[in-house]
C-alpha cells in the first residue's frame, strides 16, 4: 500500500539565534567600516570594482528595503516568515491576528514614508558622487536580510512575540521615528549648507583669470 503523500515542511530559521548571528557579523564589521571609508562620492575608488552612478545605486540599493519588507510581510505565515519564532518564554501562544494588527501597520507606514525620502526625494535633491557594484550589491544584501528580520518581527506583534501594548515596543516605536527625524534634519541642514558654500564659492573662469 502507497503512502500518503506529504507536504515537506518549510525551512525555517530561529529569529532569535539568527537575529544573534547578524548582530555578531556587524560587530566584526564594525573595525573594518571604522578604518575604510566606503566609496562613495569623494571617496571612489575603481580599487572596489566596475563602476556605478552613485544616485542610480543609492536608489537602486535603498528601494530594496522597502520592497523587501513588503514582500515578505504580505507572503508569511500566520506563525512564520523567513524566521520562525520559538513558543517558549513570556511570548508563546496568544493571539493569531498578525496581518491586522494595529502596531504592525503603524510601522510598516512609517518604514515606507522613511524610505520614500531616503531612496528617492533625498537622492534626487542633491549630487552623487559615483560608487561600485560590490557597494550596491552589499547593501542590497544587507536591505533583504533587513526586510526579512522586520517583517518576522511584524507579523509576530500581538502573537507569539510580543503584544503592541508593550513598552519595548513603544520605546522602539519612538527611537526609530526620533533617528528618522533627525536623519532628515541632518540632510537638511547638510543640503543648505552646500548650496550656501556653492554660491559663495568664486567662477572657475574668474579663478583661472586672477591666477
Amino acid at each position: 500500500m502507497t503512502p500518503p503523500a506529504t507536504t515537506p515542511t518549510p525551512l525555517y530559521y530561529d529569529f532569535d539565534d539568527a537575529l544573534s548571528r547578524w548582530t555578531f557579523a556587524a560587530l566584526l564589521a564594525l573595525p573594518f567600516l571604522s578604518v575604510v571609508s566606503a566609496p562613495y562620492g569623494r571617496f571612489f575608488t575603481s580599487n572596489w570594482g566596475p563602476a556605478v552612478p552613485g544616485r542610480i545605486g543609492w536608489m537602486i540599493q535603498e528601494s530594496v528595503s522597502p520592497i523587501a519588507l513588503m514582500y515578505f510581510y504580505l507572503n508569511c505565515r500566520e506563525d512564520a516568515c523567513v524566521f520562525a519564532f520559538s513558543t517558549k518564554g513570556g511570548g508563546g501562544g496568544g493571539s493569531r491576528n498578525f496581518a491586522k494588527n494595529g502596531g504592525s501597520m503603524v510601522v510598516l507606514t512609517w518604514f515606507i514614508a522613511h524610505y520614500a525620502h531616503r531612496a528617492i526625494v533625498w537622492p534626487l535633491r542633491r549630487t552623487i558622487g559615483k560608487t561600485n557594484v560590490p557597494v550596491v550589491g552589499s547593501a542590497i544584501l544587507f536591505n533583504l536580510l533587513n526586510g526579512a528580520f522586520i517583517a518576522s518581527e511584524l507579523r509576530a506583534v500581538g502573537g507569539t512575540r510580543r503584544s503592541q501594548e508593550s513598552p519595548l515596543f513603544t520605546l522602539g516605536l519612538l527611537f526609530a521615528i526620533t533617528g528618522a527625524f533627525i536623519n532628515v534634519f541632518s540632510d537638511e541642514v547638510l543640503l543648505l549648507r552646500r548650496r550656501a558654500t556653492s554660491r559663495s564659492a568664486p567662477p572657475r573662469a574668474a579663478t583661472r583669470r586672477h591666477s
